[in-house]
């Protein structure tokens, strides 16, 4: 068979089973589209970067963290901006310090800490590892904090039952402008029941109501609960 026959077939067979892979991603079946994937030959970054989120979102941690094993020892693709925050995701819901760490260097080392989601899911990671100490390093070097780096420092003070630090944060958010979210109202709550700080808790739920989540049930919930 000529080479560049060889080859077009091989192009084809790869793109065919490319798409398949994406089609059992897009409906669901993400063990069926895991095991194809590694019967591709050269996956594109695109689908490597999907496939490590699919299985992240599923909550297939180990596999995910896999995957992102074999991006990193890849010849020719490099995990970027877009992988990161699934893998640390995947470390976070294992409580996997080690990993967190080590993809925490790859992404000083390819250039992608500064990047907003990074920086969000790497304080995530750090607080639900119970290394809050580390994850306010991390939120005290972002040039820009938005609601997400808020609420991902608010839920792990909570997380880590660091109460006082979770009202100073609630605090701070506000005076930046930033509105609260669900998350951080819940996790502002709890720590007012926990701390018995019945005035902060109204004003929790003055704020609960000025942004209309006083309607959710765990948020009316946890209001009743410092009654």
């Amino acid at each position: 068979m000529p080479r560049s026959l060889s080859l077009a077939l091989h192009h084809h067979h790869s793109s065919f089973i490319s798409s398949l892979t994406l089609a059992y991603i897009s409906h669901g079946l993400i063990h069926s589209a895991h095991l194809l994937f590694h019967t591709i030959p050269s996956p594109s970054p695109y689908l490597y970067n999907l496939m490590i989120r699919s299985l992240t979102n599923h909550g297939h941690f180990h596999h995910s963290l896999g995957l992102y094993s074999s991006l990193l020892s890849s010849t020719t693709h490099r995990p970027d901006k877009f992988t990161f925050p699934f893998a640390l995701k995947s470390c976070a819901a294992l409580s996997d310090i080690h990993n967190g760490k080590q993809i925490h260097q790859h992404s000083i080392c390819l250039g992608c800490e500064n990047d907003p989601f990074v920086r969000a899911a790497l304080v995530d990671m750090y607080s639900k590892c119970g290394y809050i100490d580390s994850a306010r390093q991390v939120f005290d070097k972002m040039p820009q904090r938005d609601l997400v780096s808020w609420t991902c420092m608010i839920s792990g003070y909570a997380h880590n039952g660091c109460n006082f630090e979770v009202l100073e944060f609630f605090h701070l958010m506000r005076s930046s402008g930033v509105r609260p979210n669900r998350v951080s109202l819940l996790s502002t709550l709890l720590a007012c029941g926990r701390l018995g700080a019945l005035c902060k808790g109204q004003c929790i739920h003055g704020h609960a109501i000025h942004t209309g989540f006083d309607a959710d049930v765990l948020v009316a919930t946890s209001i009743i609960d410092i009654w």
